[in-house]
């Protein structure tokens, strides 16, 4: 039964709600076309610039999602046709907010009882936008793949950001180490001159230098303007899995099979060897005032004993802390942002965190069902990123030591991931050949 208010309301005011809950649902869909219209141009502009290209691969792959979209676009799944767009966040946050007003507007107004399925449809829309992964700003809590590389051979192993973001170094099993246009999605260059698989790659601070580390013994320094080399190190005796510029771009660390930590300069000439390991010297970090150093490594046939962490002085080489312990090999390390703890990746499935002034263990975060291979911190400190065997990666809350979130996409085991300097951008390597970008809310 209906209320003696609503019961009594003239035509007039009937016909003016009316007119509202029109121009509400009117409003929410123009918004949403013009999201659809923008997506759908450039989708468009990418065809062309593939074809221009003579990328008949990505050309036909865009065609099949131009079609796919024009026929049957639900506007929660098409975050990955966006492209990283760079209107995409504003033009996002300009259609949640005109949807809201929509959506308040509705619930507002639908005070006639034969109203309400008009309003509750433009709230249901409403929902279903406001909780699917295109309008989720999530932070650092969540995240979705939004491009993937492909090109090399064989399993991709590492992956990083330049400096400025605009492109990413990977590098792989096949021997090569790829330049790409991530954003673009396509390989600029493919650097040629180790003679085995690239097991690691490092900008240095300011861009110009790569470094790349690999099983054939040696570290190639990149020009990067040239695509030529600058110097080749040949000093290790063992495959060279590690290599690290300082924070201060002053000094170059590389770590190897051959349980050798060296401190170099700029150029690659040694400058001090760190001796201390027992077991294989796998990962080094610089703390983020460039002082402190830490290595870790072990035995790879052992995931649950002989891992090994060490921090040392930078500046001289001394040794100021060693943990070993049952937590297998450590393969993976990183210093915290605020550089009080240090996250390690373990063999035995775990990740821990150890205080970087004493080498206590702080924590413990299980959830990984397989090795966990590398850790990488967002630049707030606030989220750990962990890469897996298991085939994925999580994002754990650093203060309370929980799981945020489960990243699932590539169909192999994952070996390491490395964030953007703004944290935006995770890039991720794997057994299945591709590079994966995931893309973080603020």
């Amino acid at each position: 039964m209906c209320s003696l208010f609503i019961c009594g309301m003239a035509a007039a005011d009937e016909e003016a709600v009316e007119k509202k809950l029109a121009a509400s649902k009117s409003e929410f869909e123009k918004t949403i076309e013009k999201l659809r219209g923008g997506l759908l141009e450039e989708l468009k502009k990418k065809a062309k610039a593939a074809q221009k290209s003579g990328d008949l691969s990505l050309l036909e792959k865009i065609e099949a999602e131009t079609k796919a979209f024009e026929e049957n676009a639900e506007l929660p799944k098409l975050l990955p046709l966006l492209l990283l767009t760079k209107n995409y966040e504003s033009d996002l946050r300009k259609a949640k907010s005109k949807l809201e007003a929509a959506y308040e507007t509705a619930i507002k107004e639908h005070t006639m009882a034969d109203q309400r399925a008009s309003a509750k449809t433009i709230q249901q829309e409403y929902e279903k936008f406001k909780t699917s992964s295109v309008a989720s700003q999530g932070g650092e809590d969540s995240a979705i793949e939004v491009r993937r590389l492909e090109g090399h051979s064989a399993c991709t192993v590492m992956s990083a950001f330049s400096p400025d973001g605009k492109t990413l170094a990977s590098s792989s099993e096949d021997g090569t180490v790829r330049i790409w246009d991530w954003l673009a999605g396509k390989s600029q260059k493919i650097l040629e001159g180790h003679t085995a698989g690239v097991l690691f790659v490092a900008y240095s601070p300011d861009g110009k230098t790569l470094a790349t580390a690999s099983r054939d013994k040696t570290v190639i320094l990149w020009n990067l303007a040239k695509g030529q080399k600058r110097a080749i190190i040949n000093d290790h005796t063992g495959a060279v899995s590690g290599v690290v510029y300082s924070p201060d771009g002053r000094t170059l660390a590389t770590a190897s099979d051959d349980t050798l930590i060296i401190l170099r300069n700029l150029d690659g000439k040694p400058r001090i060897k760190l001796k201390g390991h027992k077991q294989t010297a796998i990962a080094v970090a610089f703390s983020p005032d460039s002082k402190t150093l830490v290595s870790a490594g072990g035995d790879w046939g052992d995931a649950e004993k002989r891992g090994e962490v060490k921090a040392w002085n930078a500046a001289n080489g001394k040794e100021l802390w060693s943990v070993a312990g049952d937590f297998g090999g450590v393969w993976g390390v990183a210093f915290s942002p605020d550089a009080k703890s240090i996250a390690g990746a373990c063999l035995d499935g775990s990740v821990r965190l150890w205080d970087a002034a004493t080498g206590k263990e702080l924590s413990m975060l299980k959830g990984h069902s397989d090795r966990v291979l590398w850790v990488a911190y967002t630049p707030s400190g606030k989220t750990l990123a962990s890469a897996s065997y298991d085939g994925t990666v999580r994002l754990w809350d650093v203060a309370v030591g929980k799981e945020k979130a489960v990243l699932k996409g590539h169909t192999d085991k994952l070996s390491r991931l490395a964030f953007s300097s703004d944290g935006r951008s995770l890039a991720t390597t794997s057994n299945d050949q591709t590079i994966r970008i995931w893309q973080l809310g603020k």
